[in-house]
């Protein structure tokens, strides 16, 4: 009936059946990366399929989940439910489906939940449904959901190095995170390092326009001293009109140095502008997907333009100066562009490496959805397990925001859990504060 309704003036015919649709499930997407397949969007065939979970408890949770490519999830004893794939909750059909499923997943297996884990994010939908659920309401920051999602599916305790890469998080400073090294248990966290931020032109908009991501870059990458316009001439005289640049120069002067953002999704975004891939998106991630797809068709060793770590910043910085400019005289010269893609991905894996080297740990987890992308988890896998690290991603679970669900209530259900004193005193803050 909603199909008749929603598409009658799109579709001609409509092949139909007389069966209720008790429960809607999309079609489950799944892609190989590094000779494995990794989950994308977990539905059909897949869920409700539960989770095991190495710690049990007799405490439940319900998870909210993300705001984006949403999902939910129930824990019960030492198995975790998460739902289908739901979708991004910007619709009231959306938040209505993505509450029949948690009512759906209640009722099947006779869970009553004491408490209700969510997204840092105040304005998330999901957020919002887990303050009007009645419940005790317990925060996690979206990084850490992110690891501890990837912790959970391979029945890690950690610590580990948790490699965070996403387009948008809610960091516990109130800034935009999406580009995250965080030391992490179940329990705790710590955020050790991030690319260098850089501000975002317009706010939100930059999200949709590469070419903003791009203009932040640059002036960071100044550092504010030259005007406007003098920056843009590196991105091509057509990307941006003259009034447009007036515009951003004041707001940048007034807002460069608070809305600013380490997001890896995008410094991917920034890099489809500078190599002229995409100055517009359509659609998430189409930038960094043209990245990729270029990448793709070089298949020869490529240069490597090396990302610097500087340990004096708290958290440290891995500093993406080296890698722009070397991609734009490189390009500047004339360089092949499916080698500049290629190249790019090679030096933000060696980037990881340097991190996971600095830091010390033998373990590292992946999380997020930068890690969709098979060329870059393809690269990072192959430098960090050269060097003897032990290397997890995501695979049953996806690695964007559908796998939030899976994290938050591990964060909680754990910390419910934890009674004694002494177990008290050996965790880290459950969040802390960089």
């Amino acid at each position: 009936h909603d199909a008749l309704r929603r598409l009658a003036d799109i579709a001609d015919v409509f092949l139909v059946h007389n069966r209720p649709l008790v429960r809607p499930v999309d079609g489950s997407v799944v892609r190989i990366i590094a000779g494995t397949p990794v989950t994308l969007r977990r539905a059909r065939g897949y869920a409700p399929a539960p989770v095991s979970i190495e710690h049990g408890s007799e405490h439940s949770v319900v998870a909210m989940g993300g705001h984006l490519k949403n999902t939910a999830a129930l824990t019960m004893g030492h198995r975790i439910v998460v739902t289908q794939h739901i979708g991004d909750l910007e619709t009231p059909e959306a938040r209505d489906a993505a509450g029949a499923a948690i009512a759906s997943l209640r009722d099947l297996y006779r869970i009553t939940p004491e408490a209700a884990a969510c997204d840092m994010h105040p304005d998330y939908a999901s957020t919002r449904a887990a303050r009007d659920s009645g419940l005790p309401v317990y925060p996690v920051q979206h990084h850490h959901a992110h690891i501890v999602a990837c912790m959970a599916e391979y029945g890690l305790e950690g610590p580990v190095l948790g490699v965070s890469w996403d387009g948008t998080g809610y960091g516990d400073d109130g800034t935009v995170w999406g580009g995250e090294f965080l030391t992490a248990t179940e329990t705790a966290y710590q955020r050790v390092a991030a690319l260098r931020p850089f501000p975002l032109p317009g706010g939100e908009q930059a999200m949709r326009e590469p070419r903003r991501s791009a203009l932040g870059l640059l002036y960071a990458l100044d550092g504010g001293r030259q005007p406007l316009d003098k920056i843009a001439v590196r991105l091509g005289e057509s990307v941006f009109r003259e009034r447009e640049l007036r515009v951003l120069d004041a707001w940048l002067r007034r807002h460069g140095d608070q809305v600013l953002t380490t997001s890896a999704g995008r410094l991917f975004d920034a890099a489809a502008s500078l190599l002229d891939l995409r100055q517009y998106a359509g659609y998430e991630g189409q930038a960094a997907m043209a990245l990729e797809a270029e990448a793709a068709t070089e298949t020869a060793e490529p240069p490597l333009y090396p990302m610097r770590l500087q340990t004096e910043h708290r958290p440290a910085w891995l500093d993406w100066g080296p890698l722009v400019e070397g991609l734009l005289a490189e390009r500047d010269n004339g360089a092949a562009r499916p080698t500049l893609c290629r190249a790019f991905h090679r030096s933000l894996a060696d980037g990881v490496r340097q991190v996971a080297e600095w830091a010390g740990f033998e373990t590292v987890c992946l999380g997020g959805g930068c890690f969709q992308n098979a060329l870059l988890t393809e690269f990072i896998v192959e430098m960090l397990t050269r060097q003897g690290f032990a290397v997890y991603y995501p695979q049953r679970i996806p690695p964007n925001d559908g796998g939030l669900a899976l994290g938050q209530a591990c964060c909680v259900l754990r910390r419910l859990s934890i009674t004694s004193q002494k177990e008290e005193s050996c965790a880290l803050p459950f969040q802390v504060k960089s």
